[in-house]
């Protein structure tokens, strides 16, 4: 059963860690050497050669501190969950806090935020299919 969950995921695209033993102090021990390695944040470094950080509601731009709203970064967020690939203006709604959006324009105008912050070049859009963070 976990074997096929975990090809769920990972076909979605979502990174899954399985302990060595399937009990409670299998898990715990795996948590204990996982959220260490995942405490600094995602680190991405972008098409232009910037690198940029962003670890829960913070966000570092070539160490630089850049301010987000949570809507720009729900998006920013959704992006880094495969960065470089598409996502699309649906599941980038989906992925905005709750009762703050209605249609995809609430999408356009979080990308075009996200884009003021962090540079034009860094959100790239594909044309009727979304948007891909621009990543080396």
């Amino acid at each position: 059963m976990a074997a096929l969950m975990e090809a769920a995921f990972e076909m979605w695209g979502v990174p899954t860690i399985v302990p060595d033993r399937s009990r409670l102090a299998g898990m715990v021990k795996q948590l204990e050497t996982e959220v260490p390695t995942r405490r600094d944040g995602v680190d991405v470094r972008l098409a232009d050669g910037r690198t940029l950080i962003v670890h829960a509601d913070s966000l570092l731009l070539d160490g630089v501190p850049v301010e987000l709203s949570p809507v720009p970064l729900s998006v920013l967020n959704a992006l880094l969950v495969n960065p470089g690939f598409v996502v699309s203006r649906r599941a980038l709604l989906a992925a905005l806090p709750s009762g703050r959006a209605g249609s995809e324009h609430a999408v356009e105008m979080a990308v075009a935020r996200l884009r003021a912050a962090i540079g034009t070049k860094a959100v790239v859009t594909v044309v009727k299919r979304g948007y891909r963070l621009a990543v080396a």
